[in-house]
């Protein structure tokens, strides 16, 4: 049986972020994610987990500047620096929130950049979230979307087929712990609208069925 976990970016906005905690747990959630920690304490987060009963179940990787409209910035030659502290950063946060997994957003590609420069950023920064996050045991997830301005697993690197996305081609990460990185140009065989999250029973550890996860 699933168990959905909310996502407190979105519901419960007639309260201030911080008040969402407890009206997810009021709502009878057990747990929670939402797109960024990062402007708030660490502990100030966890606090809020702890006091309403709940699990961190995901949060992304820092995405560069939401508000200028960058949605991620795996995809962007040169950023590799700041992705790479991005990742060091999502690590320290899951670790003080008890989260097991992290979501990067791949982010819209510079117009001018060519396809395999952008490919070759795309995988190396994959790589490097993958294997950082393996080595704490945590997992890295890529959630294939299907909507405009949200980077190549949006825009123009899938193409559909039936209702499903597929390669054209792109990376799979495997970043589960204890599992290798692959590189892959197989399809996703994987429904672009598929977010729904439950949480295991493997001590608030959680699963997301975003894309890819594992293979």
């Amino acid at each position: 049986m699933p168990k959905f976990n909310a996502n407190l970016t979105m519901p419960f906005n007639e309260v201030q972020f911080l008040d969402r905690f407890e009206a997810a747990a009021n709502a009878g959630f057990k747990g929670v994610e939402y797109l960024f920690p990062y402007p708030y304490q660490r502990e100030e987060l966890a606090e809020r987990l702890a006091k309403h009963g709940l699990t961190q179940v995901l949060h992304n990787l820092p995405a560069g500047d939401w508000a200028a409209g960058e949605r991620g910035i795996a995809t962007i030659p040169g950023r590799e620096k700041e992705f790479q502290d991005g990742v060091g950063k999502a690590i320290e946060y899951a670790t003080a929130l008890g989260c097991k997994q992290v979501n990067c957003l791949a982010g819209i590609p510079p117009k001018d950049a060519s396809a395999d420069k952008v490919r070759e950023t795309f995988v190396k920064n994959l790589k490097f979230a993958a294997s950082s996050c393996r080595r704490r045991a945590f997992a890295c997830c890529l959630r294939a979307a299907r909507r405009q301005g949200m980077g190549p697993f949006g825009d123009g690197a899938c193409t559909q087929k039936n209702g499903q996305l597929r390669h054209r081609p792109e990376i799979l990460a495997s970043p589960r712990p204890g599992e290798d990185v692959v590189a892959s140009d197989q399809a996703l065989g994987a429904s672009a609208n598929d977010e729904i999250h439950k949480i295991d029973g493997r001590g608030g550890a959680s699963e997301q069925r975003n894309h890819p996860v594992a293979q």
